[in-house]
C-alpha cells in the first residue's frame, strides 16, 4: 500500500478533549428530550381533542339511530294505518254501490207504478167510471208522485255527499 493509502486509513483524531464531547451530546440530549416533550403534549392535547370529538359524534349517531328507528316505527305504523283504511274504504265503496243499486232499483219499482196507475187513470176516463173510483186513483198518484219527489231527492243528496 502507498503511504497516501496508508494515510487516508487513519483515523483522524480530535483535538477536542472527551469531557467536550460529553457536554456536547449531553446539550443535545437535553435539547432533544425538550422537542420530544412537546411533541408528547401536543399528541396527548390531540388525542383529547380526538377523544372529545368521538365522545360528541357517538352522542350525534346514538341520538340520530333513535330518530331512525323511531321514524321507522312510525312509518310502519302509518302503513298499516292507510292499509286499513284503504280497506274500509273499499267495504264502504261495495256498501255504497249496493245501497244505491237497492235505492234505484226502488225508486224504478215506483215508477213502474206511476206508469200502470197513469194507464188505468186513462182506462178510467175511457170507460167514464164513476167520480169517487176516479178521485181515490188522482188521491192515489199524487201520493206515489210525493213519495217519488220525496226519494228523488234523497237520492241526490246522497249521491252528492257521497261524491264530496
Amino acid at each position: 500500500m502507498t503511504t497516501m493509502k496508508r494515510a487516508a486509513k487513519k483515523k483522524v483524531k480530535s483535538n477536542k478533549p472527551k469531557y467536550m464531547k460529553r457536554d456536547y451530546v449531553a446539550v443535545l440530549l437535553e435539547d432533544m428530550r425538550g422537542d420530544i416533550k412537546a411533541v408528547a403534549e401536543g399528541h396527548l392535547s390531540l388525542n383529547e381533542k380526538i377523544d372529545s370529538f368521538r365522545s360528541s359524534l357517538d352522542g350525534k349517531i346514538d341520538s340520530f339511530r333513535e330518530d331512525f328507528s323511531d321514524f321507522k316505527s312510525e312509518m310502519t305504523d302509518f302503513k298499516s294505518e292507510m292499509t286499513d283504511f284503504k280497506s274500509e274504504m273499499t267495504d264502504f265503496k261495495s256498501e255504497t254501490k249496493a245501497n244505491f243499486k237497492v235505492v234505484k232499483d226502488f225508486l224504478s219499482r215506483i215508477e213502474d207504478e206511476l206508469v200502470d196507475i197513469k194507464e188505468e187513470i186513462g182506462r178510467i176516463k175511457a170507460d167514464k167510471a164513476d167520480k169517487r173510483e176516479f178521485d181515490w186513483l188522482k188521491d192515489k198518484v199524487l201520493e206515489l208522485e210525493k213519495r217519488l219527489d220525496k226519494y228523488q231527492k234523497h237520492f241526490l243528496l246522497s249521491t252528492r255527499q257521497v261524491k264530496t
